[in-house]
């Protein structure tokens, strides 16, 4: 079974995201922290890896330079209220495989889960 990472800070995006994903047969797991992601990937097989840009501890450039120095090829959706986040190479932008603008749309969420854990 194919693993999710929901990195989100925001308690009522938890909970839209365990009612989404909960719905497709796959192990969805959430951190609200930064640090708290970087410690699960690091012990857990993850397969996606959907992350808010800001988080309370820290932002996605963080979690994107810990994949980059440890090797980890996990693909990784940024979501950001911010539409001037662009990757950029200082950002790892390898990793990144979409940045999704809030408000999200639904079908983008679904397409998503459909392309990167099929």
């Amino acid at each position: 079974m194919k693993t999710l990472l929901v990195i989100q800070g925001d308690p009522l995006m938890l909970e839209v995201y365990q009612k989404l994903f909960g719905e497709y047969a796959l192990k969805v797991e959430f951190c609200s922290q930064i640090h708290a992601a970087i410690d699960f990937v690091t012990s857990k097989r993850v397969d996606l890896i959907i992350s808010d840009h800001h988080l309370p501890d820290s932002n996605s450039k963080t979690l994107l330079q810990f994949l980059s120095i440890s090797g980890l090829q996990i693909p990784v959706v940024i979501v950001t209220s911010n539409t001037a986040f662009k990757p950029g190479v200082a950002n790892n932008s390898s990793l990144i495989k979409e940045v999704l603008y809030t408000p999200l749309e639904l079908p983008d969420l679904e397409r998503i889960i459909s392309s990167y854990l099929g």
